[in-house]
């Protein structure tokens, strides 16, 4: 057995670069460690060869380690380069290389991970690109949805995209089945598509065009159309399907992402809804803390995204509603779109806007409000009743329309009375010629992960106010 001696042409930064390898691609690092290193040893050179000089007993050899296929496709083969001096019995390790030098990054700073492939932070939207790109391609059954051509080019960090969308035949049977007002369920038992699935096949459909409004019903389901006129009004959502009654929980301040937050709340709220055949959650904002955490890592996209996989789901269950002054910092200071975000990651959830937002139930309608300009008394908009977040806790006023601050689910109480607790409420309306006629309020918290009902009440609008005269 030829025993070989192996030196480093640069140790130093060669072992800088093999760190690199250990922390962010273990397999190529094991390979290099436990087999090739040995082999190297044992006079056994692996590799292409690129130099050789018989006379002096000089050759030099590239070596691609083994990686996984996405860290290949998006930064290329590593490579080790490596002599060998066969008169002196040496290997002379030169380098380790990838192509877009990520090695030299990964020991200078830490480095993010991105779906799994770690990104490089001078160029982390390239490579987040390249990654959803190829994600997107590598997915055999989403293949033909996806772009027939597709190329980029990268000029300086701008990329370009060109491509030609190829509709499939699911896609076509979609569209058809929304123009004849075919409901969620109907389309996803035709087509054998959960919901999920649904929701991003009409995400797909709206990026290349198609504007598909969603038309939301009292049983929890929805009915999407394709929208043929040019009139929205941005702040309103219509729920249908509502005889003479109208039952909902109502949640508000639930600051995800505050010390002072907890998804078991509104895991024990979506519980009880279940239990009690409600199907329509609405919020009144500063569902997310923001800006305001206090712990380092909770950046406001991670908020985002833990609140996108944390907050329950049931497919029976529509969370309606609006965003409030926590998430307006997140536009305001940080550019980001919280309603965006959410919207386009969760069907179930659905903000109607920034502070204002009117619920529509037959002719009558509920206004939401959550202060973010301090814009009061607000606009009650010719609604009957208001919804308003902000406050933290549970008041009732009645100019100029019956008007109910809610309470938070969260343990962030604008008092120190012991006897505050996370709360929400149940509200149950009766319509009479398609008016809000009589509202029937619970007042529901929760202690020692139990719910308890702390108080009810009951307002019958014709003999408590007037209505606002448009």
């Amino acid at each position: 057995m030829n025993n070989y001696l192996i030196e480093y042409l640069n140790e130093n930064e060669f072992r800088k670069r093999e760190r690199s390898i250990k922390k962010y691609n273990m397999l190529a690092y094991k390979k290099l460690l436990f087999e090739y290193y040995p082999s190297l040893r044992d006079g056994n050179f692996i590799g292409v060869i690129t130099n050789e000089d018989n006379k002096l007993g000089i050759t030099k050899y590239e070596l691609s380690l083994p990686t996984d296929i996405m860290f290949k496709k998006v930064h290329g083969d590593i490579i080790l380069h490596y002599t060998v001096y066969k008169n002196q019995k040496i290997v002379m390790l030169d380098s380790i290389e990838a192509s877009d030098d990520i090695l030299s990054e990964g020991h200078q700073k830490e480095l993010t991970a991105y779906k799994g492939v770690m990104i490089s932070p001078n160029h982390a939207e390239k490579d987040i690109f390249k990654i959803n790109l190829l994600n997107m391609l590598d997915k055999n059954h989403e293949r033909d949805e996806l772009f027939h051509l597709v190329f980029y080019l990268m000029k300086k960090d701008v990329i370009i995209i060109i491509g030609r969308y190829n509709m499939t035949e699911t896609n076509k049977l979609i569209l058809k089945l929304i123009s004849e007002n075919t409901s969620i369920e109907e389309i996803c038992c035709i087509l054998n598509l959960t919901r999920k699935q649904l929701h991003y096949r009409l995400r797909k459909l709206q990026e290349i065009g198609y504007d598909i409004k969603a038309n939301y019903s009292y049983s929890g389901t929805i009915i999407y159309n394709l929208k043929n006129d040019f009139i929205e009004d941005l702040l309103s959502l219509k729920i249908q399907d509502i005889n003479n009654s109208f039952k909902c929980l109502v949640i508000s301040d639930t600051h995800f992402g505050s010390d002072l937050s907890n998804y078991k709340y509104i895991n024990l709220v979506y519980d009880y809804a279940i239990k009690n055949n409600i199907h329509i959650i609405l919020f009144c904002g500063d569902i997310l803390e923001g800006i305001y955490a206090r712990k380092s890592n909770y950046t406001s996209i991670y908020q985002i995204q833990e609140f996108i996989k944390k907050y329950p789901y049931d497919e029976k269950i529509l969370n309606i509603g609006i965003l409030g002054n926590h998430e307006g910092h997140f536009l305001k200071y940080e550019g980001i779109d919280v309603k965006k975000m959410i919207s386009n990651a969760r069907w179930d959830i659905v903000p109607i806007n920034y502070e204002t937002g009117i619920i529509k139930v037959q002719d009558d309608s509920i206004l939401l409000y959550h202060n973010i300009k301090n814009k009061y008394p607000f606009k009650t908009h010719g609604c009957s009743l208001a919804l308003l977040g902000h406050s933290h806790f549970m008041k009732v006023s009645f100019s100029p329309i019956l008007s109910i601050s809610v309470p938070t689910l969260s343990n962030d109480f604008p008092t120190k009375n012991i006897l505050d607790k996370p709360s929400f409420l149940e509200i149950n309306i009766s319509l009479n010629k398609r008016k809000i006629d009589n509202i029937e309020i619970k007042l529901l918290s929760i202690e020692e992960n139990k719910i308890f009902k702390c108080s009810e009440s009951n307002y019958e609008l014709s003999k408590i106010l007037v209505r606002e005269k448009n």
